[in-house]
């Protein structure tokens, strides 16, 4: 039984090991990913349709696909998040607010969709919540052109 136990023990840290590996040769979270505030976010936004990106290049999308631990997921979800809630607010009588809605959860939607699912709560989080359903239909519209173009580019 003992030596079940050390083979067990030896199959976990050989597996442990190898995950440790495998992550160290994915690309590490921007720093700017880390330290953006919502307020920079909304900034950003305002360029949407077109491509949204951070100070240095860095997409939306790129935030979620490379936040690989919980805390990491947690800063960009804490981020986007906030930066949501506001839009979310704003969406149903903007329009300007529902593309930039739209954007965003596209681009965390394209982000979680290239992160072997770790980001996939904080993706249909952002969908569920923050579609603007009480919106005009040019707000839906613009929501829809928003969540096409983040898809597509974000």
């Amino acid at each position: 039984m003992p030596s079940r136990l050390r083979l067990l023990a030896y199959g976990l840290a050989v597996v442990s090991a190898a995950g440790v590996v495998g992550c160290s040769q994915q690309a590490a979270l921007p720093d700017v990913c880390r330290n953006t505030d919502a307020a920079a976010l909304h900034r950003a936004l305002q360029r949407a349709p077109t491509e949204v990106r951070l100070p240095g290049g860095v997409a939306l999308s790129e935030c979620v696909a490379q936040a690989r631990t919980d805390s990491e997921l947690q800063i960009v979800g804490g981020l986007l998040t906030e930066a949501g809630d506001g839009l979310a607010r704003e969406a149903p009588h903007d329009s300007a607010a529902a593309l930039q809605l739209g954007y965003l959860e596209g681009a965390t939607e394209r982000g979680a969709a290239r992160n072997n699912g770790i980001g996939a709560e904080l993706g249909n989080r952002m969908a569920n919540v923050f579609v603007p359903a009480d919106s005009t239909p040019a707000g839906r519209a613009a929501y829809g052109k928003g969540q096409a173009a983040g898809r597509s580019g974000g």
